[in-house]
Order: C-alpha cells, then structure tokens, then sequence
C-alpha cells in the first residue's frame, strides 16, 4: 500500500505533536538530570504547545483526518488536569468571613528603584494590598548608606510598614517576613550557598526557606516563605533576548558564568532546584498540618519542583480560585507564572490573583485570601 506525502506528513506532525503535548504536561513527574533538561524545557513550554495543539487539532478537523484528530483530543484530555494547573477555569467569589486572613508573596528584586533614591512603588504596592502577611523575597537585609536619608519619601513608608507590620523578620540573606500578627521563626533548613549562581546581590547563590507559626483566632497556622534557586541568564542568553540592563537596576550586577555553555547552565538550575525542592519536602512531611508555602519557585505549575513540594498533601490557591493563564514573571519575554501558594489544613482558599498594576520587579506580587474551616482538608 503506497502511502500519499500528505497522509505521512499529517501522521508525522500529529504524532510529534502528541508526544511534545504528553512530555509537556507530565515531564514534571521525571528527576531532572543533566541528560534531560530538554523534556523539563518542554515543562515550561506547556501553554505554548497546548496553544499550538489546540490549532493543529482545529486544523485536522478541517480537513477530516478524523482518526488523527481522534488522537490528538485523547492526548488532551490526558493533559487536562496539568493544563489546568496553568489555566485553571474558576469563577470564584470572594467570601466575607471573620476567620479571614489575606498573603501577599512578591519578589521585589531588591525594592528597585531605591537605587534612584525615588519612592519605592514596590514598598507602596505592600502597604495598599494592606494583606494580613507579606512574604517577600529578594530584599537586600541592608540598604547602602545614604539612601533613606536622601528620599523622604522612601523613609516615610518605611515607617509606615513599620507601623502596618509591627512584627517582621529577615534571615541573613533575601527573605522577609511581615505580619499584622505576633509569630514565632522556625529554622527549616541551612542556606545552601553556591558560586555557579547569578541571582544574588553578593555574587553567590542559595536557597532561601524562612518559616514561622501564627495563631488566627484558635488555629495555629505555619506559613513559609522560600525562594528556590533561579536559572541564571548568562550574557549570550540575554543578547539573544535583547535583555538589557540599566546601570543600578536589578540584574545589572550579573556576570558572564564561564567555562560553562547555556545548555550546562540551563541543565544545572533544574538539578538544583530539584534538589532544594526535596530538601524542603522532607522538612514538610515532619511539619505541623496546618501550613501554608509560598514564595518564589522560579518554575512552573507541573514542573518537578513544584510537583515535589505540592505532593499529595497540598492543594494550590490559584489554580483552585483563579481564572485562566496568568504570570507573575513578566519580562525578558518570559511570561511565565513562577510564583505560586500552596496549602493545607483547616483553611480554603476563596481567591487568588496576580496583581499587575505595579510593574517596578521583574515579578508581580501574588495575593490569596484564605477563610479558616475548622477542617483539615
């Protein structure tokens, strides 16, 4: 049986597709490897090639290859539920409650643009979302001499925070913690420091995982804040995405890795990651069973970071209340949402949006709303 060029080719693209489309939504559920950074590249691309799917799919349709076309809407219902983890479908509303508590995560990259000794609209963004707690990461523990005292109006809201969120603490490194409430700060892991990282005011890299436990009303809540190892964009990897820095803006201190190719690099940050992810995930499957974790996980719904801190214990915030792709990471032209809240316990989560009316980070801040149940769920 001869085969005509049009049948070999639609079979062709379709069966690739499909297989892109599967290694896309469930490549998060391998232990990265330096063999396999590809299949974890593809992760990352999950909204592009379910895009693109979606066409091709339309397009078989169009011209009646029913059986392909069969195929490819079997390989996207198997697909679903990571799909929705980056598009969820929710119409949730906000519930009034008296046992109510809003977090806010968001990654300032360093409170830019204090650098120009202007107000900080990141410092303004936290005292206008007004949340219960902030969980902030890339915050330098020290402002360079001189800054404070050469913009009033940037000391001004420091006091205000001061006075919004009387209970704060910051480990040695990037992390903040800022509450209405009164808590108590547990140690959950030793900084892993790394000279192979850019992504660092101090030209060294680590993991940052800063926890502490509060009581809302009778429960007693654990919440953590972390910030897991970045990819690290070397100098040709942002000539090749016409990134380019502004003298003091963040970004501007990072340095060429040499000796080391894009691939290596791009490789490195997924091992990495995996191994902070299960670093952390053992301190969790020993901690307390009301917690809340969030933060920066500088990799997407369904990748194997996420997939490990998630397990099977915790439910995630937005893809349970929010509506459609959205990302906290929006620049580089890399849209892509990195930042994420996960939870379990005696709490739900009744809404979660990226709030995009401030644009001075490289991320957008993350806010949820929780009610407490009473019930772990």
């Amino acid at each position: 049986m001869k085969y005509k060029a049009s049948d070999i080719t639609f079979t062709t693209v379709t069966v690739l597709g499909i297989a892109a489309l599967i290694a896309a939504a469930y490549g998060g559920c391998v232990t990265p490897s330096r063999g396999n950074y590809l299949l974890h590249v593809l992760v990352l691309g999950l909204p592009f090639i379910a895009v693109v799917a979606a066409v091709w799919l339309l397009v078989l349709l169009l011209v009646r290859r029913w059986n392909l076309a069969s195929i490819v809407a079997i390989a996207f219902v198997c697909a679903i539920p990571s799909i929705r983890l980056i598009c969820p479908i929710n119409f949730s509303h906000d519930e009034k409650s008296e046992n109510s508590f809003t977090v806010m995560t968001y990654n300032v990259a360093g409170m830019y643009p204090y650098y120009k000794k202007k107000p900080s609209l990141a410092m303004r963004k936290i005292l206008e979302t007004n949340a219960d707690f902030v969980m902030i990461q890339e915050i330098p523990h020290h402002l360079p001499k001189g800054h404070y005292e050469t913009c009033e109006a940037l000391e001004e809201d420091s006091a205000r925070i001061e006075q919004q969120y009387p209970y704060r603490s910051q480990n040695d490194d990037d992390i903040v913690i800022m509450s209405k409430y009164p808590f108590t700060t547990d140690t959950i892991a030793k900084p892993i420091f790394g000279t192979d990282s850019l992504d660092s005011f101090f030209g060294k890299y680590h993991h940052y995982v800063l926890a502490f436990n509060v009581t809302i009303g009778k429960e007693r809540i654990t919440l953590v804040n972390i910030h897991l190892n970045s990819f690290g964009l070397t100098d040709s990897i942002r000539h090749m995405l016409k990134i380019e820095n502004k003298p003091g803006e963040p970004g501007a201190t990072y340095a060429t890795k040499k000796g080391k190719s894009n691939t290596e690099i791009l490789a490195n940050a997924f091992v990495v990651r995996s191994g902070q992810a299960r670093e952390v995930r053992s301190w969790l499957d020993h901690a307390p069973a009301n917690l809340i974790l969030c933060g920066d996980f500088n990799d997407t719904a369904g990748s194997y970071a996420y997939r490990t801190l998630r397990g099977n214990d915790m439910n995630d915030a937005f893809s349970e209340t929010g509506l459609g792709p959205v990302n906290t990471f929006g620049k580089y032209f890399m849209y892509f949402k990195i930042d994420h809240v996960l939870y379990r316990g005696c709490m739900r989560a009744v809404s979660s949006y990226v709030d995009k009316s401030v644009n001075v980070s490289d991320h957008y801040p993350l806010v949820t709303k929780f009610v407490i149940t009473n019930k772990t769920k």
